[in-house]
């Protein structure tokens, strides 16, 4: 099972939604609102941790889903 998850969405309330659903599962969760801050985080790898998973939203206003990918 997954440890620590990046989602990428742009609505808040679905980010929030996840963000909870998934940490009371034990997973932490690194949610951002674009792709460009994804990507940002992804190269930092949020301070040293390793995303076992990426989660992305395909329709995001600026750079979609897709392009994020």
């Amino acid at each position: 099972m997954p440890r620590n998850v990046l989602y990428i969405d742009d609505d808040e309330a679905t980010r929030a939604l996840v963000s909870r659903g998934l940490g009371r599962e034990g997973i932490s969760v690194v949610a951002v609102k674009d792709g460009e801050t994804g990507l940002k985080a992804l190269a930092s790898q949020e301070a040293g941790k390793e995303f076992d998973v990426v989660a992305v939203d395909l329709y995001m206003p600026g750079m979609t889903g897709i392009e994020t990918a």
